[in-house]
């Protein structure tokens, strides 16, 4: 069988199909080069006889064995790495578009399966049971060896089945604040077509290999959909990434533990905490609501009275006056004008790693984002300046959520190659409310140059 070990690593069915041919009845035909001819027919005519069945006799069926065994690619011990003696090896192949979109399940979510400490005790119990009945005989020990057994055995079968089949979507909110309990929903659907899945627990992990959460399922059917919840509460602001599921059963009996790694990458951006706004201590340096300005407009204080013009609604009417002069008259109200702020939050220091910033820099974050959202619900535009950038002037729920984020994911920068404040923030009526965590000290430069040269109000805030 030399030529067994010389011929059998060829990736070639044909170079296979002709290395198992015996050595007085080879057709070569071209077949081994790839050139084709009327060999490589009457090889196909072979092989093809030998795979729907149609060669009885026994020389044929010996025949149909060998092509079948070196057909299917079968190595021996000596081309364990695929290589052909006396050839030098390919390379790999680059994967294509077509091959590396779906990856194997198997591959995508890696099992594991091992032993539980009930499992443990109940092996030794039955191999010192079995001991026992081999050595004395009695049937009652082999009655007692038989149950264990049986026990093993459907243990055995229902790790072999595994948790294969089962697909896991996760659902996270998309507003979430620090400190806040919320829930993630986890959707598990069984693409079983028989066999249900049975006590299922599923771990959700975060990128650093935190569990974030987990939940239970009783039962899964073939083909439905169940819907698990656990409620998670984010400590710190800032981005959570979610990087896989882990399905881990131990059915029917709890000696054997099976786990599945479901991947599933999810990000949730979780805002800074919000907390009343009198809680800081704030004394804006504007007063709540709105400005009567010296113009007409829509306002609620009364400007003037004039002449009633066709289109007017009626409400502007004043009756009493059109009453007394005897032709219909409107009244003019004073324009009301929405008060501008803007917050400033210096995120530059001197030493970022420094453990002493990070406290009073978290507080100052939570002061931005409960002021942004106090001055915004009561109509206020508002702006956030910080030296990573700026949030324009805006109103709004949207702009509310906008602010948000750029609070979520601000970070510490070294002073040094901070640019300065003043190039974020324009020159208009608007008041600067200057949040401040660091009490030892001036105020930078730049801040001091705009608490000199702005004509607004400007005031200073230290949480």
């Amino acid at each position: 069988m030399a030529w067994r070990s010389r011929f059998s690593c060829r990736t070639s069915p044909s170079e296979r199909i002709w290395a198992a041919w015996p050595p007085g009845r080879r057709w070569d035909g071209g077949c081994r080069t790839g050139a084709g001819g009327p060999g490589c027919a009457r090889v196909e005519s072979r092989w093809a006889s030998c795979v729907w069945g149609r060669g009885s006799s026994a020389s044929a069926s010996g025949r149909c064995r060998r092509l079948r065994r070196f057909a299917s690619g079968a190595r021996p011990g000596n081309c364990r790495s695929g290589a052909i003696p006396g050839r030098r090896r390919r390379a790999m192949a680059e994967p294509t578009a077509e091959s590396s979109r779906r990856p194997s399940p198997r591959r995508a979510a890696p099992r594991h399966r091992f032993v539980t400490n009930l499992g443990a005790l109940f092996l030794i119990a039955t191999a010192i049971i079995g001991f026992s009945a081999f050595n004395t005989g009695n049937n009652l020990s082999y009655l007692f060896l038989s149950v264990l057994i049986s026990f093993l055995g459907v243990s055995a079968a229902a790790m072999a089945r595994g948790l294969g089949g089962l697909s896991v979507a996760r659902v996270v909110p998309r507003h979430v604040h620090s400190g806040e309990p919320f829930t993630v929903r986890l959707r598990v659907t069984s693409h079983r077509r028989r066999l249900s899945a049975h006590s299922v627990a599923l771990l959700d992990v975060l990128d650093d290999g935190t569990v974030a959460g987990a939940c239970y399922i009783l039962r899964i059917r073939p083909g439905e959909t169940i819907e698990c919840l656990y409620d998670m509460q984010a400590p710190r602001r800032g981005l959570y990434r979610f990087s896989e599921t882990r399905l881990v059963s131990s059915f029917p009996f709890g000696f054997f533990r099976r786990s599945l790694r479901v991947p599933g990458v999810s990000e949730m951006l979780v805002f800074p905490r919000i907390e009343p706004l009198r809680a800081w201590a704030l004394h804006s340096p504007v007063d709540v609501g709105d400005r009567e300005a010296p113009g007409k407009g829509m306002g609620a204080d009364l400007y003037g009275l004039r002449d009633y013009q066709i289109g007017d609604s009626a409400r502007l009417i004043h009756w009493k006056v059109s009453a007394r002069t005897g032709r219909l008259v409107a009244r003019e109200f004073e324009t009301e004008e929405k008060k501008r702020i803007t917050l400033l939050l210096d995120n530059a220091v001197a030493d970022p790693r420094a453990p002493e910033v990070r406290p009073p820099f978290e507080r100052a974050v939570i002061a931005a984002a409960s002021m942004a959202s106090a001055y915004l619900a009561r109509g206020f535009q508002v702006q956030l300046a910080t030296r990573a950038g700026r949030v324009p002037m805006g109103a709004g729920e949207a702009h509310r959520l906008r602010i948000l984020r750029a609070l979520a994911q601000i970070e510490l920068a070294p002073r040094r190659q901070a640019p300065p404040l003043t190039t974020f923030i324009p020159v208009h009526d608007e008041a600067v409310i200057n949040i401040r965590y660091l009490p030892d000290g001036p105020p930078p430069e730049d801040v001091q140059e705009l608490l000199v040269y702005r004509t607004p109000p400007f005031a200073s805030l230290e949480v």
